[in-house]
C-alpha cells in the first residue's frame, strides 16, 4: 500500500482503538455472544442499542454487524442441519432503516423464509425507504401492516399493495384513527390478491374481545381474561405481565365511575364545551392538545378522523348532514362536566371550594371527575380524581372544610396519606382554612414532597376567591422569607 494511504485508513480506524467501549466491541480475537446459543429453541434475546453507549457515528455499524453475524448464523445451521430439524427463527428489526447499509439486506428478505429466518421489520416512515426497498419489502413479505399515513407515503404504499385500487386503499390508510390498522395478506399461490382489510389493535376471533383505546370497564375486563385464558402457561398460571399491566393501568381508575379518555378527545370535548358546537373547520382551527403556543397545527384529516370516532363512541352527537356542527352528546355532557359537589360534603364551604378546584383543573386541561360513591364507606376513597396528561400523572384531589381542619385535623392528615394505596402518584389538597397547612407539616418528608397544599384565600376587596398555585404559593412564601431575612440584616447594620 502506498504510504499516502495510510493516513486516512488510520484516520478510519481511530475510534476503534482509542475508545474502550469500541476496542471491547470490536477490538477481539473470539466473540462472546454465541449466536448458535441465540437461535436454539425457547430464547429469547433483547438487544439494545444505545445512542447513550455507542458512540453516534459507529451505532449503525454496530447494529449491522450484529445482524450480519446472525444471518451467516442462520446460512451456517441451514447448510449443517436437515430442513425438519430446524425450528424458526424470528428476528424483530426496530428502525430497520438502519440495516441499509448492509448488501446483503435484499438477498435476507427474499431469502429468509427458505432459511428458516422470520423477519419482522418497523420503521416509521416511507420517506426512509427509496423504490426499490419499498419494492422488495411488498413482494416478499406475506403480512404488510401500516397504521396512519398522510400524502405521499399513502399513495406510494397503495401504488404498491395494489395499483388498480390506488385511491380507494390510500383513503382507507389515510383516514384510519389511532390505533387502527391497515394489513395487507399475500395470496395464496395461484389465488388473487385479495383487499386491505382493517383491524384494532388485537382481535380474537374466539373471544370477540377487542383491544382498543378507552374501552368501558366491562369491556376491558373482558379482554384481559381473554388475554390471561391465551397466555396461560402449562401448570394453569397466568403470566405475571398480564396482572402487572391491570394493576398498573386500573387501580387509580376504580375511584371513579366516568370513563377515563385519552388526551386528544378530553381536549375536543373541553373545547366543544367551552366554544359550543362548531363544524370541522373551526375545530380544526381551535383545536390544541399539546398546549402549544399557536392552536390549529394539528393536520384536518387527523382532527376529522378523531370527531368520526368520537360520535361512534356516542361522545358526540349524532349528525343528520355533513353541514351539522359537531357538539357534546347529551348525555356524556351530564357524564363527564355534571359535577355533582353533594357526594363530596354537606360543609357550607365545600360548594365554592369545590367549583374552584374543579374550575382549576379544567383550565389546565387536566381529566378532572367526582370519585365514585359506590366505593364502600369503610373503604378509603377521595373526593376527586384528576390526571396530568403532560407527565402521565393521576392525582388524588382533598377537599377539607374549615371545620374540618379544625376539629378533626387528624382526619385531615389521614386523608392526605392515603392516596399512594388508591394508585394515584400525587395528592391535591384544598381549603379555605390555614390549619390545613398543620397537618401538611404532620407528613414525614417522602409524603410531603407528593403532597400540594392550596389554601383559597378570599379577596377583601371583590370578595371573590383567588386560587393560587401550589408553586406560585411556594415561590411567593420564598419571596417573602427572602425579605424578612434582608429586613433582619438591615436592622442589624442599623
Amino acid at each position: 500500500m502506498d504510504a499516502r494511504s495510510f493516513e486516512p485508513v488510520l484516520n478510519r480506524l481511530d475510534s476503534f482503538a482509542a475508545s474502550a467501549k469500541m476496542k471491547h466491541m470490536f477490538c477481539q480475537r473470539r466473540s462472546t455472544a454465541l449466536f448458535s446459543e441465540i437461535i436454539k429453541p425457547g430464547h429469547y434475546t433483547v438487544v439494545r442499542f444505545s445512542e447513550s453507549d455507542i458512540p453516534m457515528n459507529v451505532i449503525n455499524l454496530v447494529m449491522q454487524t450484529f445482524v450480519l453475524k446472525l444471518w451467516f448464523e442462520i446460512l451456517h445451521r441451514s447448510g449443517t442441519t436437515p430442513l425438519g430439524e430446524r425450528t424458526q427463527v424470528v428476528l424483530a428489526l426496530d428502525e430497520f432503516q438502519k440495516m441499509k447499509g448492509i448488501s446483503v439486506l435484499e438477498t435476507m428478505i427474499s431469502q429468509a423464509r427458505s432459511k428458516g429466518l422470520g423477519l419482522i421489520l418497523a420503521h416509521q416512515s416511507l420517506k426512509q425507504l427509496d423504490e426499490n426497498e419499498l419494492s422488495n419489502i411488498t413482494t416478499n413479505f406475506g403480512i404488510q401492516m401500516a397504521g396512519h399515513l398522510e400524502g405521499n407515503d399513502a399513495q406510494r404504499l397503495a401504488s404498491a399493495w395494489d395499483p388498480k385500487y390506488v385511491n380507494d386503499i390510500k383513503n382507507m390508510i389515510a383516514t384510519q384513527p389511532v390505533y387502527r390498522w391497515t394489513a395487507r395478506i399475500a395470496p395464496k399461490p395461484g389465488g388473487e390478491q385479495p383487499l386491505p382489510v382493517q383491524f384494532w389493535t388485537h382481535f380474537d376471533p374466539e373471544s370477540g374481545q377487542v383491544c382498543r383505546p378507552n374501552m368501558t370497564r366491562e369491556e376491558w375486563n373482558g379482554f384481559v381474561a381473554s388475554e390471561r385464558e391465551r397466555y396461560r402457561t402449562r401448570d394453569g398460571d397466568t403470566h405475571p405481565l398480564v396482572d402487572v399491566r391491570l394493576e398498573e393501568r386500573d387501580r387509580w381508575m376504580e375511584n371513579m365511575d366516568a370513563e377515563f379518555l385519552s388526551r386528544e378527545k378530553w381536549h375536543l370535548l373541553l373545547l366543544l364545551l367551552r366554544k359550543g358546537p362548531l363544524n370541522l373547520k373551526e375545530v380544526t382551527s381551535r383545536y390544541n392538545p399539546t398546549g402549544a403556543s399557536v392552536a390549529g397545527t394539528t393536520p384536518r384529516d387527523t382532527v376529522s378522523c378523531l370527531l368520526r370516532e368520537m360520535v361512534h363512541d356516542g361522545l358526540l352527537a349524532p349528525r343528520t348532514s355533513r353541514l351539522d356542527p359537531y357538539a357534546i352528546a347529551e348525555e356524556k355532557q351530564k357524564e363527564y362536566f355534571g359535577f355533582d359537589c353533594g357526594a363530596v360534603g354537606t360543609a357550607q364551604d365545600i360548594p365554592e371550594l369545590f367549583g374552584k378546584a374543579v374550575a382549576h383543573y379544567l383550565d389546565r386541561g387536566y381529566f378532572v371527575a367526582v370519585a365514585s360513591q359506590r366505593i364502600h364507606e369503610a373503604v378509603d376513597k377521595t373526593d376527586l380524581v384528576a390526571y396530568d396528561y403532560s407527565t402521565d400523572t393521576p392525582i388524588s384531589i382533598e377537599l377539607e372544610s374549615g371545620s374540618e381542619c379544625v376539629s378533626h385535623l387528624e382526619h385531615v392528615r389521614y386523608n392526605m396519606t392515603k392516596w399512594p394505596r388508591l394508585g394515584f402518584k400525587k395528592c391535591h389538597v384544598w381549603s379555605f382554612s390555614e390549619d390545613i397547612r398543620r397537618g401538611h407539616d404532620a407528613l414525614d418528608e417522602e409524603l410531603k414532597r407528593n403532597v400540594k397544599i392550596f389554601v383559597v384565600r378570599p379577596d377583601p376587596d371583590t370578595q371573590e376567591t383567588d386560587v393560587p398555585d401550589a408553586a406560585e404559593e411556594q415561590q411567593q412564601q420564598q419571596q417573602q422569607q427572602q425579605q424578612q431575612d434582608t429586613g433582619s440584616r438591615g436592622a442589624g447594620l442599623q
